[in-house]
C-alpha cells in the first residue's frame, strides 16, 4: 500500500511539474500597436472645417505631429509627442506624453486615451460649470466607439477606432446640434488618423486633423 501511495504521489507530481513547464512555454499575450510610439515617427495632417452636418472642407493648414523622444516619468517611459498649437496657426507647441499599457494608451496620471479593446467602459465623465453664475456649460462622457469603422483621408482609407468624447450642452450654450462630438481615430499599426480639435459652444462648426502622409521606423 505504501509503495502504491508513493508511486501515486510521484505521479500527480509529475503531471504537475509538466503542467507547470507547458505553461511556462506558452507565448505571452500580445496586442495590436495603435499608437506607434516609437522615437522619430511622424504624422502630417492637414485640417479640415466641419459643419454640423458633416460636410468638410479642407483648409491650407498643415499640421506636423511627431514623437520626439523618451522620458522617464514615475518609474516608466512615456514618449513626448510634439504638435502645433490647436487654435490658429501660432507656431506655439503643445506635448502629449503617452505610453503603451496593454491594449491601452495613458497618460502620467493613468487617464485612458485610447484602447483597442474595451469598448464598454466610460474612460471618464464630469460637467463643466461657469462658477461664477453656477450655469451648467456641459457634460462629456469619454469611451470607445465605431469599431473598426472605414475612414478616409487624403492618406487613404484606414480601419479604426474611435476615442470619442460625447458633449451634452445645456441651454443657452446649444448653437447647433447636441450632443457634440471630439474623436480620436487609430489604425492599427499606422497610429492616428483623424482628430477633432477643442472647439468653442459658441462656434458651429469643428475643426479636425485628417492625416496626409507619415513616416513610421520599423515595429520594435
Amino acid at each position: 500500500m505504501f509503495k502504491t501511495n508513493l508511486l501515486f504521489s510521484l505521479s500527480l507530481s509529475a503531471l504537475f511539474i509538466a503542467g507547470c513547464k507547458q505553461d511556462e512555454s506558452e507565448p505571452p499575450v500580445t496586442y495590436p500597436d495603435y499608437g506607434r510610439l516609437q522615437v522619430g515617427n511622424y504624422w502630417i495632417y492637414q485640417r479640415f472645417s466641419v459643419d454640423s452636418l458633416g460636410n468638410a472642407t479642407p483648409t491650407d493648414v498643415f499640421d506636423s505631429c511627431y514623437v520626439e523622444k523618451d522620458t522617464l516619468i514615475h518609474g516608466n517611459t512615456f514618449a513626448k509627442i510634439t504638435k502645433p498649437w490647436p487654435w490658429g496657426t501660432s507656431q506655439k507647441k503643445v506635448y502629449e506624453y503617452l505610453r503603451d499599457s496593454l491594449h491601452y494608451l495613458v497618460d502620467p496620471s493613468g487617464m485612458i486615451w485610447f484602447s483597442s479593446s474595451d469598448f464598454s467602459t466610460v474612460f471618464y465623465s464630469y460637467t463643466s460649470i461657469i462658477p461664477t453664475i453656477g450655469d451648467t456649460v456641459y457634460t462629456v462622457n469619454v469611451k470607445m466607439d465605431d469599431k473598426d469603422q472605414l475612414i478616409n483621408t487624403p492618406a487613404g482609407e484606414f480601419i479604426t477606432c474611435n476615442y470619442k468624447a460625447s458633449y451634452e450642452l445645456y441651454p443657452p450654450f446649444i448653437i447647433v446640434s447636441n450632443p457634440r462630438y471630439v474623436h480620436k481615430r487609430y489604425a492599427k499599426d499606422k497610429g492616428l488618423i483623424v482628430e477633432t480639435l477643442p472647439f468653442f459652444a459658441s462656434i458651429p462648426t469643428t475643426t479636425e486633423r485628417r492625416l496626409v502622409r507619415y513616416f513610421l521606423n520599423p515595429p520594435e
